[in-house]
This record gives structure tokens, sequence and C-alpha cells, in this order.
């Protein structure tokens, strides 16, 4: 069944609470129809990171460092307000997605690899109601329906999975796999 927009917006509040998103950010989505952007960059390897746990923690206290197995990472979530992430280049984005494929984008995450690519995974709700129930239990397992693409413009943008774990009120991508 199409559902509409107010319809598609209650459901993204779910699923952003089933990612463990912060309060904050689902907030804002839900008053000012805000998308938020959860940012991840690789930094560098560290020994003192390496342990045994498979819990993120903080690299150093109220910074945006993260780490895991030896791997520091950046992460955090901004408004698309917020002029470090090329906020108008990602708008246009969402804009085109929404256009073309009938969906509402909720969040996006950004992740720059080492070799300094960029990559976008926009998390959406769909217009089919029915297969809402599916998406919410994917969605409550780490893997949210997403449209992926990068800044490379012959990539284009193909619907794909990746696999999330909430760190710290943010959205951390372990991995990635195009459908």
């Amino acid at each position: 069944m199409k559902a509409t927009k107010k319809d598609m917006k209650s459901e993204a509040l779910e699923r952003m609470k089933l990612l463990g998103l912060d309060g904050k950010i689902i907030e804002d989505f839900e008053t000012n129809s805000r998308v938020s952007v959860s940012s991840q960059k690789f930094i560098k390897k560290d020994p003192n990171c390496d342990d045994d746990s498979e819990d993120f923690r903080e690299y150093e206290p109220d910074s945006p460092y993260i780490c895991c197995k030896g791997l520091v990472h950046s992460l955090e979530t901004v408004s698309l307000d917020d002029e470090r992430f090329q906020s108008e280049e990602c708008l246009l984005l969402i804009e085109e997605i929404e256009l073309l494929f009938h969906v509402l984008v909720y969040h996006v995450h950004r992740r720059e690899d080492a070799d300094d690519m960029i990559q976008y995974a926009l998390l959406y709700i769909g217009e089919d109601s029915g297969e809402w129930e599916s998406a919410r239990q994917k969605t409550a397992d780490g893997m949210p329906s997403v449209y992926v693409t990068t800044d490379d413009p012959n990539y284009g943008i193909k619907c794909a999975g990746i696999f999330t774990k909430p760190v710290l009120g943010r959205l951390f991508r372990i991995t990635g796999f195009t459908l």
C-alpha cells in the first residue's frame, strides 16, 4: 500500500530509534525534517587500541575519535547545515534519490576511506508500507535500507545494504555490499 509522506516520516522516526541514533538527531528530524549525517573516516592504526573487545570505545574523552581492534576512526553526526560536509551536494543527492525512487531519506552515512574515496549511504523509507515490517526487522539487526553512491561520478546510485552499529548515538558502518 502506498504510504503518505507523514506515514513515511513516522516510520523513519521508528527506524532511527532502532538504529540507536542520538535523541537530538531524532528530535531534529521530527520537528524540522532535517536530515543528519554520520561522518566516518579512517584515521590511523594504533596498537594502544588493540584489544580483544568487539566494543568500540572513545579514543580520547569528549572527542569524535573511537577505536576498536587497533584502528582509530573519527565518527561524528552533524546536521547538513554544517559546511564541512558539502551540504549542497548532499542535499541535491537526497532530492535526486527521493524523486527517482519515491522514498524518504532520513539519515545519511558518509564514509571516507584511507584512499580518500567518499561514499554516501542514504538511509530511506520506501513508499510501499507493505514492505516496512521486513525492512524494520533488518534495520533492528543493523542492516538499514540504503542507496549508495560515491564522489566518483561514474559510480552511479546503487541499491545496497550496509551493516551498522550504534556507537555513542552515532552510526558506524562496519561493511557494505551491493544488491
